[in-house]
């Protein structure tokens, strides 16, 4: 990638961030932001995040509103809206992605989960988020995704898990990552919520796991990440640059996995 053109898909990614900020912004009610980076082969992706909205806040039409300024296609916003009323949480996001600019659409159904596992004990893996993604550009197909939750999940059944999906491909880097990043936390004592993530039409393959409860840092990782960064061939100058200014946050999300 040469400068120019980085500079122009830094620029459009800054202006589809903003566009989804501002339709937020304007619905007037509370919202929490997630930021977050991800590391494949020489490329670092940095222009990520979600806006989480508390369901029972949001109106059909300011749900409307919402979709319709950021391009959502008609059968993703109809099949949110279907599944709208078991939904505790709404989140919007948007990515510069490998294949160009991604906007997503998700509901959580953590709140159902949760009273079921109280009143009939069950551990049986459920629905926890309902994912719609499609591409700024309109260009290619819409994708659906599923994040199956498997509650009360202990640190055994997580990497056995983790280990499976990275089966066949133990030499890439985000595998032994991940499991070093479980264990650093697992170290804390925390629970995790664990989720595996499948896509219709692709070969995905992946888990997200809420690590929140341990209350670590990025810098408390950054060891870790380092060294996943340099295995990932990034530039490291580029990529402590980067890194520097988010060493405070909190470690929230691990993902990983193929595809």
């Amino acid at each position: 990638m040469n400068r120019e053109h980085g500079e122009t898909v830094a620029r459009d990614a800054a202006a589809h961030g903003q566009r989804l900020l501002d339709r937020i912004i304007a619905l007037g009610i509370d919202y929490g932001r997630e930021d977050s980076f991800k590391m494949s082969a020489g490329r670092l992706l940095a222009d990520r995040f979600l806006i989480g909205l508390r369901a029972r806040e949001l109106s059909t039409r300011s749900i409307l509103d919402v979709a319709a300024g950021i391009g959502m296609p008609e059968p993703l916003v109809s099949a949110l809206l279907a599944q709208l009323p078991r939904a505790d949480v709404v989140l919007f996001g948007m990515e510069d992605g490998d294949a160009g600019l991604i906007y997503k659409a998700y509901l959580e159904f953590w709140e159902e989960i949760r009273r079921t596992v109280r009143a009939t004990g069950s551990t049986a893996p459920a629905l926890m988020n309902l994912g719609f993604k499609w591409q700024a550009d309109g260009v290619a197909k819409p994708v659906v995704s599923r994040y199956t939750c498997y509650p009360m999940l202990d640190l055994a059944g997580i990497l056995a898990r983790v280990r499976r999906i990275h089966a066949g491909h133990e030499d890439q880097p985000s595998g032994g990552a991940a499991r070093s990043l479980i264990e650093r936390a697992a170290a804390r004592g925390a629970p995790f919520i664990y989720l595996e993530v499948g896509e219709e039409g692709t070969p995905r393959s992946s888990y997200d796991i809420n690590l929140y409860r341990a209350n670590l840092t990025l810098a408390e990782v950054e060891p870790i990440v380092r060294e996943t960064a340099r295995r990932y061939a990034l530039p490291e100058d580029r990529f402590l640059a980067f890194y520097s200014g988010i060493r405070a946050r909190p470690l929230g999300h691990l993902s990983g996995g193929v595809g």
